[in-house]
C-alpha cells in the first residue's frame, strides 16, 4: 500500500505539471474514495503526470494516507486557486465538504477562506448545478461564510432558479434553511416556483427535505405551491423513510 512520504515524492516530481482540471478531478476521486472498497495498492514508483489521475481510481487503504493527499493537494490547489473559474471552486468546496464530514481536512482554513474568495468573485458564471454544489457544501462545512459570498450566490440563484433541476431546488432550500439564512423573497418565490414545476421529478428525499427547509424559514407559502408539493409527497410516500415522514408532516 501507498506510505506519505512516497506520495510526496510523487508531487514533488510531478505536482508542477498538473493543471486545475487534474486537481479538480482529484479532489471529487479523493471524497469518493472515502466511501470505496479498501483494497490493496500497487506501487507508485515511475509513475508519470499521464498516469496521474489513474491514482484516484485506486482505494486508499489508510485513513491517515488520505489525510495527506489531501494535504498536498491543498497546497497545489492554493498554488493554482488564481486560474479557478466557477466551476472549479464549486467542485472542490463540494469534495471538502465531503471529506471533512470525515474529519478530514477540517485544520486548512485558510484554503477556504480563499476558495470562498475565488466562489464570490466566479459567482457569477456559476450554473444552476453549481449553485446548488457550493450552497450545500457550505451547509455541511459547518465555519463562518463571509455575508458577501452569501449574497453573490443568492443573486446568481434568482438569475439561474428557472433552471433549476429538482435535486438543486432541493439542496438550496435545504442549505439555506440549515445555514440559518433568512431567505429572500424573491428567491423564495422562484425556488418554490420552480420547485412546483419541476415536482414530477423530486425524489422522496427531495421532497422530504423541501419541507423541512419550508418549515424551517417560518414563512408561509402559497396554496398553489402547497398543493404541488402535497401531490407529489403523495405520491411517493411509499418510499418515504421514518425521517422523511417527520419532515413533511
Amino acid at each position: 500500500s501507498w506510505r506519505p512520504e512516497q506520495l510526496q515524492a510523487l508531487i514533488q516530481r510531478e505536482g508542477d505539471k498538473l493543471d486545475r482540471i487534474h486537481l479538480c478531478a482529484a479532489w471529487n476521486r479523493l471524497a469518493r474514495m472515502q466511501q470505496s472498497v479498501r483494497g490493496n495498492i500497487p506501487s507508485i514508483s515511475g509513475v508519470t503526470t499521464s498516469e496521474f489521475p489513474t491514482l484516484f481510481t485506486l482505494t486508499l487503504e489508510p485513513h491517515n494516507l488520505t489525510k495527506e493527499v489531501a494535504r498536498v493537494l491543498s497546497v497545489l490547489t492554493g498554488k493554482l486557486l488564481r486560474v479557478f473559474d466557477a466551476r472549479d471552486s464549486a467542485m472542490v468546496l463540494h469534495a471538502l465538504a465531503r471529506l471533512q464530514h470525515d474529519g478530514i481536512g477540517r485544520e486548512d482554513d485558510d484554503l477556504l477562506l480563499s476558495l470562498f474568495r475565488r466562489a464570490e468573485a466566479t459567482a457569477d458564471d456559476l450554473t444552476p448545478q453549481g449553485v446548488s454544489s457550493v450552497l450545500w457544501a457550505l451547509a455541511r462545512l459547518k465555519v463562518q461564510v463571509p455575508e458577501d459570498l452569501f449574497l453573490a450566490l443568492e443573486d446568481r440563484a434568482v438569475e439561474t432558479a428557472p433552471e433549476f433541476p429538482a435535486q438543486a431546488v432541493a439542496n438550496v432550500l435545504w442549505a439555506l434553511a440549515t445555514l440559518g439564512r433568512e431567505v429572500d423573497e424573491e428567491l423564495l418565490e422562484t425556488l418554490c416556483a420552480r420547485a412546483v414545476e419541476v415536482s414530477d421529478d423530486l425524489k422522496p428525499q427531495e421532497v422530504a427535505s423541501l419541507f423541512w427547509a419550508l418549515g424551517k424559514t417560518g414563512r408561509g407559502v402559497t396554496p398553489g405551491v402547497l398543493q404541488g408539493l402535497l401531490g407529489r409527497a403523495l405520491a411517493v410516500s411509499r418510499d418515504f423513510s421514518p425521517q422523511g415522514v417527520a419532515n413533511v408532516l
